[in-house]
């Protein structure tokens, strides 16, 4: 079992975060999700979203220079932050996936504007500490058939193979809505397979 089935990150550890979003007794209500993790020059690199205020969340990095069961040291800043108010990331950056790509490495990472609508953008990196935002992204952003719900988009598997890159992607398809599905012919989810929550890879 990976470290005896003991946490690797304790709650109190997680508080050694600087950036994450503390209420005011300095606990944090929502616990970040850890999406990636990546081995590089004998260090762990522990990828994590959270929020960096109450309404909004930013990635960030842990760091473990001893083992896989750390101890791991929290970065001050978050490596990728939400955007402006009119960027297609200005709620939300969040669900890092990291994979090493010739001679630097790539994330791809989900992004939320206020409207709900989710999106797929890339950063690069040297170190895996500085990252900087793809110019065009994102680089998904058509939701349409499986896809076609627009508060999913979170990057599921991201490889490499020779010149290729392999990203799976979240989806799930819009629902019947209205009152006339609800209510009325009661179809509301007819439009979707199997279950009617189902997220799908593609």
């Amino acid at each position: 079992r990976w470290n005896n089935g003991d946490p690797i990150i304790s709650r109190t550890e997680l508080t050694t975060c600087k950036w994450l979003f503390k209420d005011s007794t300095g606990h944090i209500p929502v616990s970040p999700v850890f999406t990636d993790i990546i081995s590089h020059a004998n260090k762990y690199y522990l990828f994590f979203h959270g929020y960096i205020s109450e309404n909004n969340r930013a990635i960030g990095i842990a760091i473990s220079r001893d083992s896989l069961n750390g101890p791991y040291e929290f970065l001050s800043e978050p490596a990728v932050s939400f955007g402006n108010d009119k960027s297609w990331n200005s709620k939300d950056s969040f669900f890092a996936k990291v994979i090493k790509f010739k001679d630097h490495f790539i994330m791809a990472f989900d992004g939320r504007n206020h409207d709900g609508v989710e999106r797929v953008g890339i950063a690069y990196s040297n170190d895996l500490i500085n990252w900087k935002l793809n110019d065009n992204n994102p680089v998904i952003s058509n939701h349409m058939g499986w896809r076609s719900y627009l508060g999913t988009s979170e990057p599921a598997g991201f490889y490499s193979r020779n010149d290729s890159l392999f990203l799976f992607v979240a989806g799930a398809m819009s629902q019947n809505e209205g009152l006339w599905q609800r209510f009325i012919t009661r179809d509301r989810y007819m439009n979707k397979s199997g279950n009617v929550d189902d997220i799908q890879l593609g």
